[in-house]
């Protein structure tokens, strides 16, 4: 999840979904399973359920308070959770019953979660925050990646490792970007973040090299489907790529948008059309080959923070602080 929603707390107004219209919710994801949940995330550690059309019960985080920021699930079907404070939560049973499994004394945020497999995960946040687990959360280990600053930043930092280790790990963590969101696509590994971070690892995350694009504010989105990844960031920045046998080519082109807005969600629905979503009521849909989006829908919430397409391919949800509003994809389709 990203960044900039540490700062939004706004007035819930009008409806959306029973039961969750006072929460301010962040993240959202369908269960890859039998059952094939819907689960929300957010603020005081609130988990909402919801069906295609109802939100059907919601229910605390055990023992947990802090905001929850972002959802995965590993192969096996465990739900993973990361939230402020540096919390981590998982469940095993679709987001009914929640545990914790390492909270450090920090109290940073972290922003999203990626498991490579059903042990091997990585936890990122703010000011570098960098956590893997490779025995399926019993422990975490705090990681710093020296490939993810500027060129320059790493050859100040080399000089200082050859006089002192300290020193050298020391300097690292403190200058660090903030770490928003973390993706894997085939076999890589992708990361956005500040001052226009956008790296790559080809070895699960322990080395990363920075991709060079025209932008140097933060990003805060990753999407990828159908050989395009998409980038997302500050003041409705987004730039798409061609991706193919798991390269990216050229250094972005830049996709247009009605609002100067920061990008929270970007997401393929139906065969063709991308649905862009960010601290704006506005929904943006770019058709596949387009380089400007128009706007095919307002919601009733100030700030859209994430969405995801339902099970029967029908609808959209969306998340934020009016809780979860519906977009039925027909309507959106005809706008």
């Amino acid at each position: 999840m990203r960044i900039v929603v540490w700062f939004i707390i706004l007035a819930v107004c009008g409806h959306s979904y029973a039961h969750s219209s006072e929460l301010l919710l962040l993240d959202i994801l369908v269960t890859e399973n039998q059952e094939q949940r819907i689960v929300a995330i957010g603020e005081r550690g609130h988990v909402v359920h919801l069906d295609n059309a109802h939100a059907t019960q919601k229910r605390d985080v055990v023992g947990v308070e802090p905001m929850l920021t972002a959802i995965t699930q590993s192969p096996s079907g465990r739900l993973w959770a990361v939230g402020h404070q540096s919390i981590i939560v998982y469940s095993d049973d679709s987001g009914r019953n929640w545990h914790k499994s390492y909270q450090p004394n920090n109290l940073n945020p972290l922003l999203d979660v990626e498991f490579i497999d059903d042990n091997h995960g990585i936890a990122i946040g703010a000011y570098g925050l960098f956590y893997r687990t490779r025995d399926a959360g019993r422990n975490w280990t705090q990681e710093y990646h020296i490939g993810l600053l500027p060129e320059e930043d790493q050859a100040y930092l080399l000089e200082i490792k050859e006089a002192s280790e300290a020193d050298y790990l020391f300097e690292l963590s403190a200058i660090l970007p903030h770490l928003n969101q973390l993706k894997r696509v085939g076999s890589n590994l992708y990361l956005v973040g500040e001052l226009g971070l956008f790296a790559v690892s080809y070895d699960n995350g322990r080395s990363w090299q920075r991709i060079e694009i025209p932008y140097y504010g933060s990003l805060y989105e990753i999407a990828y489907a159908q050989q395009q990844l998409f980038i997302g960031g500050m003041r409705g920045s987004i730039f798409r790529f061609a991706h193919i046998d798991g390269q990216i080519s050229g250094r972005g082109e830049k996709i247009s948008i009605s609002e100067p807005v920061n990008i929270n969600k970007i997401l393929l629905f139906g065969s063709n059309n991308w649905l862009i979503v960010g601290n704006s009521q506005s929904v943006w849909v770019l058709a596949k080959d387009n380089r400007e989006a128009t706007v095919q829908y307002k919601v009733k919430s100030k700030v859209i923070t994430s969405a995801v397409v339902t099970q029967d391919r029908e609808n959209i949800l969306v998340t934020g602080e009016r809780g979860v509003e519906i977009i039925s994809l027909q309507k959106l389709s005809q706008e």
